[in-house]
């Protein structure tokens, strides 16, 4: 059977293209496993190169998995690209310790070790891009994989063509149509046999519910990734979007693990903006994104996510990644300053004669001298006020949400609560000297819990 390069050759020029993936003095650095794709990948790009002026080498990594087979397919590999006369570059990791080490499978481990040799061999060779072998039956199996496990429209948006410095040039060709370019001109590859085994998830998708598929719908490949480019088209879009609404809708944050949404802003956007918004600033899954979503409606609510918890309270959504802090509880004497970084405010203490800020809402003023302690609210904290009063109750009326309360400075003295900020504060006798207690911003350019 004669080889007919032209054909593929010209749909692989038009991918290129339609995508804008290579451009005139590109250097690719293409990942070279030796497999079927990656071959006719590499022949594309040989084929191609005078065309699109482009420089080219291949990089290979030994998984130290598959021991005698993996030993096979770096030495193919060194051979197809010295017979080809372009640079090669290989490696060898043991990525089953690396796994081990980090607490992760197997598959995930070998992609992170993957992408970090290729990384690392691109800047070494000075190449600009690089080239993986990604193929339309690969993005259909992707875009199967996050439907069953429920991933929304961002995962049915399949396989991108590019992505940073990563380009998938082959992305619209089908695993078969390789093999029978590969097999009618006579072009060698190997073959990974921890692919044909049925215990990991892509491939039993690969090899039973994809023939599955295909005997009843014999052009579903091409239905599907026509139904992909839509959501690919449709997640660039919001992509985009979402910045816009990041923007509108910030409120304050307090480092990264502290970032604070107006919930008012976001009630304006469609619940679709919603969705893909949580989606791509927080990585959830599809049922906690629309869980996120809910959550805004409602008067107030948690949501656990992994790594952390979403908390409407009034007009706050709070995003919280790790544990929600507490501010610690000091002693002082003024004149002095007790700094609390996290939540950005210091109490500034001083001595003096008058008392002319009475009315400022984040100064107050006592008529005796001595020990004084800041910290957190306690349980059960009561303040006078018309006899007393929970401090829960006014936090509650002041409508300062959640979150804030346990950040929020309680200024005591013997035990008897004399000043919360922007809550309550105790009367004071008229004196000859006072103690004057401030409480002002640590950095000026960042957010504080005050801002209501």
């Amino acid at each position: 059977m004669s080889c007919n390069l032209k054909p593929h050759l010209e749909k692989f020029l038009k991918t290129v293209r339609k995508y804008n993936l290579i451009n005139p003095g590109d250097r690719i650095l293409v990942a070279f496993s030796g497999g079927p794709d990656s071959v006719f990948l590499l022949r594309m790009l040989f084929e191609s190169r005078s065309i699109l002026k482009l420089s080219l080498a291949a990089a290979h990594l030994h998984h130290g998995i598959r021991k005698v087979e993996a030993d096979r397919d770096l030495e193919f590999s060194k051979d197809f690209a010295e017979n080809l006369g372009i640079p090669f570059f290989s490696a060898r990791e043991d990525v089953a310790l690396y796994a081990e080490e980090n607490k992760l499978s197997v598959e995930e481990a070998a992609r992170i070790v993957r992408y970090r040799f290729l990384e690392e061999t691109l800047d070494r060779w000075g190449g600009n891009k690089i080239a993986t072998a990604h193929t339309l039956s690969d993005s259909v199996e992707t875009v199967l994989f996050n439907l069953f496990r429920g991933a929304g429209p961002s995962g049915l948006a399949g396989i991108p063509p590019s992505r940073g410095v990563i380009i998938r040039p082959i992305i619209t060709f089908t695993r078969e149509e390789i093999f029978d370019f590969l097999d009618q001109c006579g072009i060698p590859y190997v073959m990974d046999s921890t692919n044909q085994s049925l215990d990991y998830a892509r491939n039993y998708i690969r090899h039973v519910i994809v023939p599955a598929i295909r005997k009843r719908f014999p052009g579903f490949e091409s239905s599907i990734a026509a139904t992909s480019e839509i959501f690919r088209v449709e997640k660039e879009f919001f992509e985009k979007r979402y910045e816009y609404i990041r923007e509108k809708s910030f409120k304050l944050s307090l480092g990264e693990d502290l970032i604070v949404l107006d919930t008012g802003s976001l009630k304006n956007y469609h619940r679709a903006e919603l969705y893909w918004f949580f989606k791509l600033f927080l990585n959830l899954d599809f049922f906690h994104t629309e869980e996120a979503v809910n959550l805004i409606s409602k008067g107030q609510g948690r949501l656990s996510m992994e790594g952390g918890e979403l908390i409407k309270s009034y007009g706050d959504l709070a995003i919280i990644r790790g544990q929600l802090k507490r501010i610690g509880t000091f002693r002082f004497s003024p004149p002095c300053e007790v700094e609390f970084r996290y939540p950005n405010f210091r109490i500034v203490s001083q001595i003096t004669g008058d008392a002319e800020e009475i009315e400022a809402p984040f100064v107050f003023y006592w008529h005796e001298t001595g020990e004084f302690e800041v910290g957190p609210r306690r349980p059960g904290d009561r303040v006078e006020s018309v006899g007393f009063k929970k401090l829960k109750e006014m936090f509650i009326e002041r409508k300062i949400p959640s979150w804030r309360r346990d950040l929020w400075p309680v200024i005591r003295r013997g035990g008897k609560i004399l000043w919360v900020p922007l809550v309550y504060k105790h009367r004071f006798k008229h004196s000859r000297k006072y103690v004057k207690l401030e409480v002002v911003k640590v950095d000026e350019e960042r957010g504080w819990i005050f801002d209501i």
